[in-house]
C-alpha cells in the first residue's frame, strides 16, 4: 500500500531487520540515550514514500521495549539508510517527518 504502514512478516525482511540488529545499532542506541548492546526486532512495518519507512518494534537487551524508524532511500539515490526516530514503547506506526 502506497503511503500507508503495512505490517511485513519478519521472515521476508531480513535486510530491514540486519538495518536494527547489526547496521544501526549503535545509531539507535546513541538516539535511544541507552546502552544496550544488542536490539531484537519482534515487528516490522514499512511504508512505501520515495524510499521506505521502516517501522520496528524492537526490544533491546535489557528488556526495554522500543519504536525505531529508519529511512531507507531509492537505490538510485547512493543515499544510506538513516534512524530517523527511536521512541521508548511499542508506538503506533508513524512517518517520523
Amino acid at each position: 500500500m502506497v503511503g500507508g504502514f503495512q505490517e511485513r512478516p519478519l521472515n521476508e525482511c531480513a535486510d530491514a531487520v540486519k538495518l536494527v540488529e547489526v547496521t544501526h545499532k549503535d545509531a539507535i542506541s546513541a538516539k535511544a540515550g541507552n546502552n544496550a548492546s544488542s536490539w531484537k526486532v519482534e515487528k516490522v512495518y514499512s511504508q512505501v514514500v520515495a524510499g521506505t519507512n521502516w517501522w520496528y518494534h524492537v526490544v533491546d537487551n535489557n528488556g526495554n521495549k522500543w519504536s525505531v524508524c529508519i529511512y531507507e532511500p531509492l537505490p538510485h539515490t547512493g543515499n544510506a539508510a538513516e534512524v530517523k526516530l527511536v521512541e521508548n514503547g511499542h508506538n503506533e506506526a508513524k512517518n517520523p517527518n
